[in-house]
């Protein structure tokens, strides 16, 4: 799965930082079973191959993701690469579905996910403080959205990795985001719930093994499956 490169905690004052830690060390949240309607599994044509990507992965909001020190458009252009390489072609790729609320809730708090309706909120996750001033419909539709598209390809990533034998998703890898907190840039804790949808549907997985090759210590999802 790629990783972002998001920072754990650039420019957080002693206060802010430690109101991140009581947040992200008051533990998990419990658990749930995925939802049964979940969308996030599903079964992909012979032809095609494991690779997931899908067009809303690339963030283009107003100009502000120019604010953030990494490409918010590397995803497409990660793909671009290989369709010029002759590595794939564009029917061979896989399109996830997005994260649903319900899909969201087997690992996040309700009061987390009610947090993101607060611009501020996002903001502070995304480290790009003018997203503090926008709207609330426009933060989610141009980027929180996309952040759920990318969390349902890592979902699907685990069912493909398993039957296929490896799986890439070209987006997610949000390993400072837990079940209860986000941060550096990482809304949703998509890699705790490709593990739990793994350890859940799928036939004899019993334990998952989390190889984090980012720069950044992987907090989030270290969190949620410690114990």
């Amino acid at each position: 799965m790629a990783t972002t490169e998001g920072r754990a905690f650039p420019g957080r004052t002693p206060e802010a930082l430690r109101g991140y830690l009581g947040a992200t060390f008051a533990g998990p949240p419990k658990l749930r079973s995925p939802p049964q309607d979940s969308t996030l599994y599903f079964d992909i044509k012979p032809e095609q191959e494991p690779l997931i990507y899908h067009e809303s992965y690339d963030i283009s909001f107003l100009g502000i993701e120019n604010l953030h020190p990494f490409d918010s458009k590397k995803w497409g252009k990660i793909l671009a690469f290989l369709k010029q390489r002759r590595t794939i072609k564009e029917q061979q790729v896989v399109k996830p579905n997005k994260a649903s609320t319900n899909d969201l809730l087997a690992v996040h708090t309700e009061e987390y996910l009610l947090s993101l309706k607060s611009s501020a909120q996002v903001a502070s996750i995304t480290e790009v403080a003018p997203v503090a001033l926008l709207p609330n419909f426009l933060v989610r539709r141009n980027l929180l959205n996309n952040f759920k598209m990318q969390t349902g390809g890592s979902v699907l990533a685990g069912k493909l990795a398993v039957e296929r034998g490896w799986a890439i998703n070209l987006g997610g890898g949000f390993h400072h985001c837990c079940g209860c907190a986000g941060g550096g840039f990482c809304a949703f804790a998509d890699i705790t719930l490709c593990a739990y949808f793994a350890r859940d549907r799928l036939p004899g997985i019993q334990r998952v093994m989390v190889i984090d090759l980012d720069a950044h210590q992987g907090n989030g999802h270290e969190r949620d499956l410690m114990g």
